[in-house]
């Protein structure tokens, strides 16, 4: 007992869910942890548990005064929406098996999510190397200030890797965002990250925006944000990420070409 006291809530359940698990003889396969505000849904089948669950902030939702600082989307619509899939997931008719297999919502959702993911891995493999890729290349040549008349093999091996790596920070920085590895709900960079870029540029290119062929606006601030990742940025609750991917000097190119918000803002979108 004084064991389970001091143990993790999350722990706690796991072991709570294994159990569960061996007594009902596998039928027992999902567990709900909550404090009020914040409910999660864990699942025995999934491969990494402690990592691999469902968590909705309730007080989001309701806009409960003091709780929901962190809420984004104040449209009545959307906390409608996330409402209902907060009964959805929660509630115990999603638990029940049903149907000739006898299969319950959740293992009906997770089958049809596994399809959708190797769908979208495939379309996102397509679209990034087939279109993006190529793109990206061909708009840092074109911008190169010191792009030689003749393209040499080293050349066009700079070339690549630089796209590469412009590729791989983007890959880093969206998924650092997503998983709240960067600060995106401290204030002080909000607007620096790369969220409110790519959301301005969704919204010009569907406002059928005029776009500069000469301004490099996305693109500077992209740079900067880069530079602040690399370095650290205290005013911005920035710590250092100094593990050379974002170093200047790792891609010189892309320290030395401008790429306009023409060019820029489709490929980033």
């Amino acid at each position: 007992p004084v064991e389970e006291e001091r143990e993790v809530p999350s722990s706690q359940i796991l072991r709570y869910l294994s159990r569960a698990e061996t007594l009902s003889d596998l039928r027992i396969q999902w567990a709900i942890l909550t404090n009020g505000r914040l409910w999660r849904l864990y699942y025995q089948g999934a491969k990494s548990r402690l990592e691999e669950y469902l968590e909705i902030d309730l007080s989001r939702l309701l806009d409960v005064p003091d709780l929901s600082d962190l809420l984004t989307e104040r449209n009545e619509d959307a906390r409608v929406h996330w409402l209902r899939v907060f009964a959805l997931m929660f509630g115990r008719a999603s638990f029940v098996e049903v149907g000739e297999n006898q299969c319950t919502f959740h293992l009906l959702a997770l089958d049809e999510g596994r399809r959708w993911e190797e769908r979208d891995a495939r379309n996102l493999s397509d679209l990034v190397f087939g279109h993006l890729f190529p793109d990206l290349i061909t708009a840092l040549d074109t911008a190169d200030p010191e792009r030689p008349a003749s393209r040499s093999r080293q050349y066009l091996q700079r070339l690549k890797d630089a796209a590469l790596t412009l590729l791989y920070r983007l890959l880093f920085v969206l998924y650092a965002e997503d998983r709240d590895l960067l600060p995106v709900r401290d204030p002080r960079y909000d607007d620096y990250g790369l969220s409110p870029i790519r959301n301005e540029i969704a919204e010009d290119i569907d406002g059928q925006d005029t776009l500069s062929t000469t301004i490099s606006r996305y693109y500077g601030r992209l740079r900067g944000l880069f530079r602040a990742i690399d370095k650290g940025e205290p005013s911005l609750g920035l710590p250092p990420y100094n593990g050379g991917l974002f170093d200047p000097k790792a891609a010189p190119l892309l320290e030395r070409v401008d790429l306009p918000d023409a060019v820029f803002a489709p490929l980033l979108d």
